[in-house]
């Protein structure tokens, strides 16, 4: 259970805002982390958080559940306070490059929830689950268009000069109408820019194409031979 309700959830222009967030040195001091924000803070609109996480995701955020006042159920992706070493320039990456991200099959990025120190990125909480749920939950439905709104999402990126990073079914989420929704962008990264060499090596072993296993920077191939995996995932199942 615990793991449908992970992947329900998720399974990522700066402006003069800025969030303060706290988390525990190993010394157990308190260190602050400054990271800029743009003006999406959506605080106002949320009005319950689940008090615990509904899952992990990846090795610095946990998912939760919310509420959003006119939207209804949401979900919220928060920052591991206390967790792992807080990478400042992958969260601020992560944001960057998912709110400015519009297209049919990728998950939509309602903003951002600031309550006292955590930073939350919020998101519509889907209910059919992930790619990979959705089909083994379904045996007859059309897996071919399911990977052909793969495609075209991942081909959005690339037009964007975007590498995902990370493709596989559980990253991808179905909406409520049955069609895909691309999600995660913590490892997503703009050709144009230098990723953190931190990023490399991250990510999910049997979907990483053989140079990434010598710490070579993901790029569109290494997203084309991920994507080329799910398709052997989705359609073996």
């Amino acid at each position: 259970m615990v793991s449908r309700l992970k992947h329900r959830a998720f399974s990522s222009s700066a402006g003069n805002e800025t969030l303060t967030l706290a988390h525990q040195a190993p010394s157990g001091a308190e260190e602050q982390a400054v990271i800029p924000l743009s003006d999406d803070d959506i605080s106002r609109f949320i009005t319950s958080v689940s008090p615990q996480a509904i899952c992990i995701s990846g090795r610095f955020g946990d998912v939760f559940r919310g509420i959003h006042k006119t939207i209804g159920e949401v979900a919220l992706k928060r920052l591991r306070i206390g967790g792992a070493a807080v990478d400042e320039q992958a969260i601020r990456r992560e944001a960057d490059t998912w709110r400015r991200l519009e297209h049919p099959h990728v998950l939509r990025f309602l903003g951002t929830y600031k309550p006292e120190a955590h930073l939350y990125f919020v998101s519509p909480f889907m209910q059919n689950g992930t790619l990979l749920e959705y089909v083994n939950d379904r045996p007859g439905v059309n897996r071919v268009r399911l990977l052909y709104e793969t495609s075209d999402a991942v081909a959005y990126l690339h037009r964007e000069s975007i590498v995902h990073g990370d493709i596989k079914a559980s990253n991808l989420l179905i909406s409520d109408d049955g069609h895909v929704l691309l999600c995660d962008f913590g490892l997503a990264k703009s050709t144009y820019s230098h990723t953190s060499t931190a990023l490399k090596g991250a990510g999910t072993f049997r979907w990483q194409s053989p140079e990434l296993w010598n710490n070579e920077p993901r790029s569109f191939a290494s997203d084309g031979y991920a994507f080329s995996m799910t398709i052997v995932e989705v359609m073996d199942l």
